[in-house]
Order: C-alpha cells, then structure tokens, then sequence
C-alpha cells in the first residue's frame, strides 16, 4: 500500500509540473551582429503558446516582428518534471531549418537555448509567463 502511494505521489507531482507549462510566455533574444545586420548586435521577440498533454509540448512559437514575423508549430515537444524540450521547423530561401529548443520551467520562467539541429552553439534565452 505504501508502494502505491509513493507511485501516485510521484505520478501527480510529475503531471503537475507538465501543467505549469501551459500559456503563454514572451522572451527577447540577443542576436549576435552579422553582415546582413550591418555589424549591429539586433534583439528578436519571442513568444511562445505552450500546452501539455501528458508527458507531451504542444503549441507554437512566434519568432520577429512585422513582415519577418514567422509562427513555427512545436513537434516532437516532450516534458519530462520541469524540463522541456521541443523542435520548430521553418521554410525558407535556403531550405528547411530545424531548431531544437531546451529548458526548464521554473514558476513563471521559462530558461532555456535554441540552436539549430546539427549547430554546436546555442542561443540563450528566458521567458516570463503572460
């Protein structure tokens, strides 16, 4: 009986992390300067409309602002206690381009990096909650 009671404890307590997942979370995130920026450092808005189903992320990512405003559906999005962990991918001229977004929920912030599938750097960001 004690057995059972410590899974279920264990079980709720882990599907109650996935909940706090849920809505919507907005983030800044430093872009290093490139050419195409003519050497300036830029800050691209982020936001982020999550739902949990089980042990599962869902939901969207808003990446710019204006006309180079792109909504990317989350795939293969997985919540594991209070880690994510979730994959958007966009079309453009180039081709298709994967990132993988990672992190941890803690209260009303979202930690966590974005890198591109295949990169060896990632980028830093953190997301409040509303």
């Amino acid at each position: 009986m004690r057995i059972c009671s410590l899974l279920l404890f264990l079980l709720t307590s882990s599907l109650a992390f996935a909940a706090a997942i849920d809505g919507t979370w907005t983030a800044e995130m430093k872009m290093k300067a490139n050419k195409k920026s003519g050497g300036q450092e830029r800050i691209v808005e982020l936001k982020f409309d999550l739902k949990s189903d089980g042990d599962k992320a869902t939901g969207t990512v808003l990446s710019g602002i204006g006309k180079h405003a792109a909504t990317l559906k989350i795939v293969d999005g997985k919540l594991d206690g209070n880690h994510f962990s979730f994959t958007t991918v966009q079309t453009t001229k180039k081709g298709e381009q994967k990132l993988t977004w990672s992190g941890t929920v803690e209260g009303d912030k979202l930690q966590g990096t974005r890198s591109r599938a295949g990169g060896k750097r990632g980028q830093s960001f953190t997301a409040k909650r509303g």
